[in-house]
């Protein structure tokens, strides 16, 4: 969430929301598979859920250097997974990081 409270009216990013998104999808992955009783099409129902909210993530633009740090860690995480699960066929952390790049690129503090 943004660093106001939601309570006072203040409403969060669109770069909050799909962070908050992309941390639903992967911790709702993780329980699904840690359970015993997990399907094989839930998993895949909640892999695809992932997916899209990890893209999501690569084509929001942020706002601020809060997003930029979550967009940091959102690439950081995707390039661990590459080194203990392989490279994604789709690109999407190559993309990420360069999301990333043009972020600290174009950021300019109190513009």
């Amino acid at each position: 969430m943004s660093e106001t409270d939601e309570s006072k009216g203040i409403t969060p990013s669109p770069f909050d929301l799909a962070y908050g998104q992309w941390l639903s999808a992967r911790a709702a992955l993780v329980l699904c598979v840690a359970s015993d009783e997990a399907a094989d099409g839930e998993i895949d129902a909640l892999q695809k859920n992932l997916d899209a909210a990890e893209w999501k993530l690569i084509q929001i633009p942020t706002g601020g250097l809060l997003d930029i740090r979550r967009r940091a860690e959102f690439v950081q995480w995707m390039f661990n997974q590459s080194a203990t699960e392989g490279d994604p066929s789709d690109g999407r952390d190559m993309a990420g990081l360069a999301a990333l790049c043009m972020d600290i690129t174009v950021y300019r503090d109190g513009d």
